[in-house]
């Protein structure tokens, strides 16, 4: 649900393979909001839509991290159908690049983990920080943006 640490997730993944490289990581990561998109762009053209922010990549070849937010608020506010979500997942996965890593984010009621389409692929549930989890964070957090 809103404020569960999708988002949070993301920079804490990013924090953390950065912190654990002590020059620039070998695999870089591009991260990147689907609210910052046009949704129905995205759903039927993901690598050409992203590639147009990020013209520097060779989608068909280089090897990066792909993370992106936020597919429930595509889902949400953009006019997509189960159908489109369906067929992102399939888009996604057979993509011709299979160097490219994604982490795709979304709410859990957005994703029918029974679809076929997601065949193969890890689903990761986001459990309740505890309070030290929560004052840890939040340090390493002001550390790292203050």
């Amino acid at each position: 649900q809103p404020g569960q640490g999708k988002t949070s997730f993301c920079y804490k993944l990013i924090h953390d393979y950065l912190e654990s490289h002590s020059d620039l990581p070998p695999v870089p990561i591009i991260f990147l909001k689907i609210r910052e998109l046009v949704a129905k762009d995205f759903i039927n053209n993901p690598f050409e839509e992203i590639g147009r922010r990020f013209h520097f990549m060779d989608f068909n070849e280089d090897e990066f991290i792909l993370i992106i937010d936020g597919l429930d608020e595509a889902y949400m506010s953009g006019g997509i159908t189960d159908s489109d979500l369906r067929n992102l997942y399939e888009r996604l996965k057979k993509r011709v690049n299979k160097k490219i890593k994604i982490v795709l984010t979304s709410r859990f009621n957005y994703l029918n983990t029974g679809d076929s389409c997601l065949d193969g692929t890890l689903i990761l549930q986001l459990n309740e920080l505890t309070d030290k989890q929560i004052i840890n964070y939040c340090s390493n957090f002001k550390k790292t943006f203050a």
